[in-house]
């Protein structure tokens, strides 16, 4: 009786959560070839973000760290997936272009994709700019009560 009730109760659960993430996956899909907008967005997130940090005159550290990151996910999208310094054969003197219509070209393909990078760096500071805007509410908040 109790396992019956467990497995539909789990059963309408992960269908939502199912349901959920396919809604998610097809916003994805369709964000995917809007590329302007995109950084657009990005840079308007980096701009509110600080100017937050400019007004309430805090969370440096927080700041600095999310310059890191930022930096890291920049390196991440400007190295190539494949590095050609360390691909080649001993035998050779080092990388060459082809020369032969038989050889293989290798495009540039970006350890970091365009989209990945977008979506991580706007992600993160939706979450940052979420958290600063309940604790800098809940601070003014605390300072009304106080001056009451």
């Amino acid at each position: 009786m109790m396992n019956e009730e467990t497995t539909s109760s789990s059963g309408g659960v992960s269908k939502y959560f199912i349901r959920l993430s396919q809604t998610y996956q097809s916003f994805l899909d369709r964000l995917t070839p809007h590329t302007k907008f995109r950084w657009v967005a990005a840079v308007v997130l980096i701009l509110v973000f600080l100017l937050r940090i400019f007004i309430y005159q805090g969370w440096y550290i927080v700041t600095y760290a999310l310059g890191i990151y930022h930096l890291n996910l920049f390196i991440a999208f400007l190295t190539p997936k494949i590095d050609p310094a360390l691909d080649f054969d001993a035998d050779e003197g080092g990388p060459e272009l082809p020369t032969k219509a038989n050889e293989e070209f290798r495009p540039f393909i970006r350890r970091l994709p365009e989209f990945k990078f977008c979506f991580r760096r706007s992600g993160v500071l939706a979450n940052l700019s979420h958290v600063f805007y309940h604790t800098l509410l809940h601070n003014n908040e605390a300072a009304n009560n106080a001056h009451d």
